[in-house]
This record gives C-alpha cells, sequence and structure tokens, in this order.
C-alpha cells in the first residue's frame, strides 16, 4: 500500500517496534567492543594484561549471544503456531470476553476476536509479538459477523483509505488518513448509496468546499473552510430555498440546555487545593466528541491557565457523560463539541 505523501511519520509520539537482532550484527557488534575495549586499556598495559582485563566481559557477551540465539530459535518455533491470550488484549475489559486466536504470518501477528458461538468480532494485525504496535490490515464486525469498518494501521496509526458500513453492506463514510489524520476527500453516503456529505481535508483539518445533500440528492448546504475554519456558509430547506443553518446541523447539547450544564458545573466543581491557596483562576477551553449514543469521548485542552484547574475540568466533564447527541439532517451522528468551564475565586 502507498502511503500518502502530504505527511512525513510522526517524530515523537510515533510507536516504532523494537529492533530485530540476528547474529551476524551481534558478531560484529562484540568485535567492535573488544576491539574498543582494547584500544582504550592499552596505553601503559601489555596485550596480555589487555586480554586478562576483558576475559569477564567477553564471558559476558558470549552468555548474551547465547540468549540471542535461542530468542531466535524460538522465534522461528512459532511462525505458523496458533497463540492464545496475550497480556496486551487482556487488559480491555471488552476484548478479554471475547475469544483471542493469535496467528503469526509473515512479519504480522494477526488477532481473530470472536464470540463464544465462534462469530467474529475484529481482526487486528500487530507488528510486534507484544500486540503493542498495530500495522496491517484491521477490520470490525457487528454481532452477525457483518463488517462495520475496514482499514490499515502503520506504527499504530490510521493511513490509507478507510470505510464503515451500513447493516446492508452498502458504505455509510469513506476518508482517507495520513498518519492518523484525515487528508484528501471525505465522504458520507445515505443506506441507499446517495451522497450525503463530501469535504476535503488537509492534516486533518477541513480545508476548501463542504456540500451535505438530502436523500433525493437535493443540495442541504455549501460551507467553506480555511484550517478548519468556516469562512462562508449557505443553507437550503428541500425546496431550494436559503434557511437557517440550525435547521441543516444541530450541535449536542445538555440534558436540559446551556444554563443546566453550567448548573450542574456549579454543585459539582472543587476549587483545587492549591489553586485556591495560590489564587489561580480563569477558564478552561475543552473540546470532546460527543457520539451518537450521546456518550463524550475523546476529550481534549484547548487552552488552560493551570494544570491542577484542568485535571478538575476533566474529572466533571466526565462525571456526567450522557449528552444529547448532535444532529446532521435530523440524524443523529458524531460531532465535535467545545465548552469554556470558569474556575473563579
Amino acid at each position: 500500500m502507498t502511503i500518502p505523501p502530504s505527511l512525513p511519520p510522526p517524530k515523537g509520539d510515533s510507536v516504532v517496534p523494537k529492533p530485530n537482532l540476528n547474529i551476524a550484527s551481534l558478531q560484529i557488534h562484540l568485535k567492535f567492543l573488544i576491539v574498543h575495549k582494547f584500544q582504550l586499556n592499552y596505553t601503559g598495559l601489555t596485550r596480555t594484561t589487555v586480554i586478562l582485563k576483558n576475559h569477564y566481559m567477553l564471558k559476558k557477551y558470549f552468555l548474551l549471544a547465547c540468549c540471542v540465539c535461542l530468542s531466535i530459535w524460538a522465534d522461528a518455533q512459532q511462525d505458523t503456531t496458533l497463540v492464545y491470550a496475550r497480556r496486551g488484549i487482556e487488559k480491555d475489559p471488552i476484548r478479554s470476553k471475547l475469544k483471542k486466536d493469535v496467528v503469526k504470518k509473515d512479519s504480522l501477528w494477526t488477532v481473530n476476536l470472536s464470540t463464544k458461538k465462534g462469530k467474529l468480532q475484529e481482526t487486528i494485525s500487530f507488528a510486534d509479538e507484544e500486540l503493542s504496535v498495530r500495522k496491517g490490515p484491521y477490520a470490525l464486525y457487528n454481532e452477525e459477523s457483518q463488517l462495520v469498518e475496514t482499514g490499515n494501521y502503520n506504527r499504530g496509526y490510521k493511513i490509507g483509505p478507510w470505510t464503515s458500513y451500513y447493516p446492508n453492506q452498502k458504505p455509510s463514510v469513506k476518508s482517507t488518513y495520513s498518519w492518523g489524520k484525515l487528508t484528501g476527500i471525505f465522504q458520507k453516503f445515505w443506506d441507499n448509496g446517495q451522497l450525503k456529505e463530501e469535504v476535503n481535508y488537509a492534516n486533518g483539518k477541513k480545508s476548501g468546499d463542504r456540500n451535505m445533500y438530502y436523500r433525493d440528492g437535493k443540495q442541504a448546504l455549501k460551507e467553506f473552510y480555511e484550517a478548519d475554519k468556516k469562512i462562508t456558509g449557505t443553507y437550503f430547506d428541500q425546496e431550494g430555498k436559503t434557511t437557517s443553518s440550525l435547521k441543516i446541523i444541530q450541535p449536542p447539547k445538555f440534558p436540559g440546555g446551556t444554563e443546566a450544564f453550567y448548573d450542574f458545573l456549579r454543585k459539582e466543581i472543587k476549587y483545587p487545593p492549591n489553586a485556591q491557596k495560590n489564587n489561580v483562576s480563569g477558564t478552561v477551553k475543552l473540546s470532546f466528541t460527543v457520539m451518537k449514543n450521546g456518550r463524550i469521548d475523546n476529550i481534549k485542552v484547548i487552552d488552560s491557565p493551570d494544570e491542577e484547574l484542568t485535571r478538575e475540568a476533566i474529572r466533571v466533564l466526565r462525571y456526567n457523560m450522557e449528552w444529547l447527541p448532535g444532529l446532521e439532517l435530523g440524524e443523529p451522528v458524531e460531532m465535535k463539541h467545545t465548552v469554556p468551564i470558569k474556575f473563579s475565586l
């Protein structure tokens, strides 16, 4: 698969699999260490003295070489074996309840997760035996083993084309990722196959035109973005007349509305003692995604005057995870939302 050239591999926060050692590279490494040690200790000493001083180091590296040989031999024996209950998967509270089959093929470890009745629920590929770095094909299934989502990972990041599916197996979303960030054309579809939304992304941000359509193909929305900021927008009803944006897109809501949300904050927020002692105040601005079922996910800090205030704001936001989801053309959708949480003494 060709990796989109728009972004280089991430630095700093990327997860890179541990390098594989082999006997040839180990022998070279040992020779370098022996020669280097000899050169460092040679001044004022005889060759015999140097060799004696390095005798302990040679024994140490000889034992290391034996261990590596055994490790390589063991890996070779596992190339086609079936392995169960790996530690990384067991930590997941949902996946831990499923039957796990781990098969090594070529350079990947593929995990197949199934119900007790044998219905496949998820297939995940990893670059390492510890199952910590995702790489290769991914597939998610529903309870009837029908496809829900497919795509690929590289070094733990979404990469290349990804597709989500309706129960009738028609695509619901088509997107492309470059190192975990949306890039290129992003599309949503109605369950009859009709295009619902199309927008361009660059480095994870909306860039250019965004268009939405009713089920019958008539245009409902036309917007223009620069670096995720909406510059212009025009909205149409089903007769083609211009209308309010709220008739097309309704943002997520806290149950009871904005006033109920801030009443909730006033009751639940506990001012951090150190911040109170040091007279620290200000506004913590958080963004998060409200899922279709109203649950909150992917909380991020946009701005904050203090780390303790940030922790308290996130704690309170997580305390009530049930919101009313956002709507697009009357249907619940995943939607980002931003809230300011003010701390004042």
